[in-house]
């Protein structure tokens, strides 16, 4: 029986392999750190930036 794969794996799966591009690795990379940080018991914020025409310029789409 194969297991079940959903979309929100590549951001919320916690444990096993996930198969995501650069972009998506990016985007998850922030939300991991935010989960150990609260596990540390520390109330942490983000801030991510960029600018048109960047090769990254749909990482901020993404990570909405």
């Amino acid at each position: 029986m194969a297991a079940r794969v959903w979309l929100d794996d590549k951001y919320a799966l916690d444990r096993g392999c996930v198969f995501i591009s650069g972009t998506q690795a990016l985007v998850r990379l922030p939300l991991m750190q935010l989960e150990r940080d609260h596990a540390a018991g520390l109330n942490t914020a983000g801030y991510i930036t960029g600018y048109r025409g960047s090769p990254l310029e749909g990482l901020d789409h993404q990570l909405s």
